[in-house]
């Protein structure tokens, strides 16, 4: 299991059972006793403010929209200096501390990983500590003008937590944010008679519905209702925040639907969120989605000039058509890709085909920046990120998928420095591209490999030719990738 092991001489070894040790239950009765509203789980060293979801990588949750208040961004983080993000963004873990407040104690968690000595030893150029004179990144230099330094940068986001147990999601922000009433899940385009369509929600506004108007029609209303989570996430952290779904229905192809959710707050004022627009596209009666991703716009590898169309998109066709089922292409490089409820929700299953493509990549992804050198094969475009996690909450909600492509799965030439997966982006700047300067895992956004562990069975694999097959419970993946790791991890 990734984020914590069964052998007694793993340093994440987990104990013969849950809550094993003397220590752990020490913190678990006393956590039973206070109930804290907020957690801070200081930790070192990576100068990282970390929250949410820990045991798998990019799976934000309602109550996020609270820890992105309080701790702000790259730009402007709560703590100078550190970067705020998803948990497992810097590696998973499961059956740790915040978790288990989080969705036992209905706490808000967040570990400080704190300066680490480079740092440190850099804050007063005229001491005498040096960066070079580090042992470990952990040994924080014996200097109490320096702890005292690193505990001032801390205390802001201290007190603004402790003031902020008062109303929890409302939190006192040292950044000066505020936490939204809602954040709906947009999308461009949607199949079907009826549409599902979600956002989170603060569970304090009273009279939730989805509102909606096709074409500038008249304003339609349908009662919002909490999602209760798919088959393995969706779940947890939302004490203060939930998802909540409403349905479109009456829709025909060729129409344009504006939607919105609304809701009465305590004041007895109502409230709307952000609009958004999506076109109604004829689905033909097709039950089978063929997702056509072979990146003929990228660089890798670089097809011929004026390729506007996939390769391989009729043969596919022809495959689902022979197993008697009907099917319909979607192209990533002209739409994007597919979103979960708008597209992926009304077919019965899905076909993802690489073609040619190694890897989604556009020139600025290629090769990756480093301190030993250009490394290739190591950065996907952003369409290749949100490709991927789409299909995955797909998959959540019981979709079934054929994932095909002699390089399905391959994590990239950096994945044996990096603990297993391809870069989307610097970190903390997403937008930007990966540059190595310190750290394979601290210094850009890490698409991690446990989408084909968890979701595709995939646990053994190799670089080289002829591809391996991994059969998952509900996919199959034919690809070839260094060091699988893991299994599925329990709730």
């Amino acid at each position: 299991m990734e984020g914590s092991s069964p052998q007694r001489t793993n340093p994440t070894y987990r104990g013969p059972s849950a809550g094993s040790e003397p220590e752990t239950q020490a913190q678990m009765k006393l956590f039973e006793r206070l109930k804290p509203k907020y957690l801070i789980n200081y930790h070192s060293a990576a100068e990282l403010l970390l929250y949410g979801v820990g045991w798998q990588a990019l799976t934000r949750s309602p109550d996020d929209l609270i820890h992105e208040a309080l701790l702000g961004d790259v730009e402007d983080p709560a703590v100078p200096g550190y970067v705020p993000q998803l948990s497992a963004q810097l590696y998973t873990t499961n059956g740790e501390t915040d978790g288990y407040a989080d969705n036992v104690h209905g706490a808000l968690s967040i570990t400080p990983e704190m300066a680490t000595c480079a740092t440190a030893a850099e804050y007063d150029p005229d001491d005498e500590w040096a960066p070079g004179d580090c042992g470990s990144g952990f040994e924080f230099p014996d200097d109490e003008a320096l702890i005292e330094k690193e505990f001032r940068n801390n205390l802001p986001l201290a007190i603004s937590t402790a003031k902020s147990a008062h109303d929890p999601d409302h939190p006192v922000s040292p950044v000066e944010r505020t936490t939204p009433d809602f954040e709906v899940d947009p999308f461009e385009v949607s199949y079907g008679s009826a549409q599902e369509v979600s956002a989170y929600v603060r569970r304090s506004l009273a009279n939730r519905d989805l509102r909606y108007r096709i074409n500038g029609g008249p304003v339609r209303t349908d009662g919002a209702r909490e999602w209760r989570g798919g088959d393995r996430y969706g779940d947890e952290n939302d004490h203060y925040y939930g998802e909540f779904r409403g349905q479109v229905t009456g829709q025909e192809p060729g129409d344009e639907v504006e939607v919105w959710f609304a809701g009465t707050n305590e004041k007895g004022e109502r409230v709307e969120s952000e609009h958004f627009t999506y076109e109604v596209r004829d689905q033909k009666k097709a039950d089978v989605l063929v997702i056509a991703d072979e990146d003929y716009t990228g660089v890798n590898p670089t097809y011929p000039s004026g390729t506007d169309e996939p390769k391989y998109a009729g043969q596919y066709a022809d495959l689902v058509r022979e197993a008697g089922h009907t099917p319909l292409v979607w192209d990533v490089d002209k739409d994007g890709a597919p979103h979960h409820l708008g597209v992926l929700k009304h077919f019965r299953a899905v076909v993802w085909y690489l073609g040619d493509n190694r890897l989604t990549q556009d020139e600025a992804d290629e090769p990756v920046q480093t301190a030993i050198g250009p490394m290739s094969d190591s950065q996907v475009a952003d369409r290749a990120k949100d490709l991927l996690l789409n299909v995955r909450s797909y998959l959540n909600e019981r979709g079934k998928l054929l994932h095909v492509g002699e390089t399905t799965g391959y994590a990239g030439e950096a994945s044996r420095y990096n603990g297993g997966g391809l870069y989307y982006g610097l970190k903390g700047a997403p937008d930007e591209p990966c540059v190595i300067t310190t750290s394979f895992r601290d210094d850009c956004e890490l698409l991690s490999d446990d989408f084909f562990q968890y979701y595709l069975g995939a646990s053994t694999g190799s670089t080289s030719a002829p591809p391996a097959v991994s059969r998952g419970a509900r996919g199959r993946s034919t690809g070839s990738r260094p060091s699988w790791r893991g299994r599925r991890p329990t709730s």
